[in-house]
């Protein structure tokens, strides 16, 4: 009987610890997964630790409306673009600059938020204006939107924000070059 009660109280002490070392897995499985989540910094909800965040921003009007523009001059400001945005402001969008006048073509890889995108040259004139979907899939999309004409500005409004102000192709836009430039010689 004592044999029996020993075996009985040793196999007890097996369930326990093995309760106790599977409890520990669990613990130690999460805490690994969580902790290999991107972490989100201030100011940056929803975006990758290494992203961007906002960039250097100017004040202007455009087709009488008054609008904040992120500037994305640097290439890799205008590699990352408005990726991982959860949202944006009404007024507010991103002006992609470029040196020499190109044919621009842009794509919403990792873009959250629904975004039109009015192509303008260099002097000023709106070539065309595109609405772009949203891709946020493992894979890279395949659509690409593209300029009608060799530009030096892109800029990304949220969709359908150019429609709605009456501002169309072949209207002119005055950006304030010397902000742009403070910008660039930050």
């Amino acid at each position: 009987m004592i044999c029996f009660l020993r075996a009985k109280r040793m196999v007890h002490d097996i369930v326990c610890d093995v309760r106790v070392l599977h409890g520990f897995m669990i613990v130690f499985t999460l805490s690994y997964f969580c902790g290999c989540q991107q972490s989100v910094s201030d100011g940056k909800e929803g975006m990758p630790e290494w992203a961007l965040g906002q960039l250097p921003t100017i004040r202007m009007e455009i087709g009488g409306v008054a609008v904040e523009i992120e500037v994305a001059i640097f290439p890799r400001e205008q590699q990352q673009g408005l990726m991982y945005r959860e949202s944006m402001p009404e007024n507010h969008g991103m002006l992609f600059v470029y040196d020499e006048p190109r044919y621009l073509s842009f794509w919403m890889k990792n873009t959250k938020i629904p975004l039109s995108i009015a192509f303008i040259r260099q002097d000023g004139v709106i070539s065309n204006i595109e609405k772009m979907k949203p891709h946020t899939g493992p894979m890279n999309p395949t659509e690409s939107y593209v300029s009608k004409y060799e530009c030096v500005y892109a800029l990304e409004m949220n969709e359908g924000w150019f429609e709605r102000h009456g501002i169309k192709a072949g209207d002119v836009i005055h950006f304030p070059k010397e902000e742009i430039e403070r910008i660039r010689n930050r």
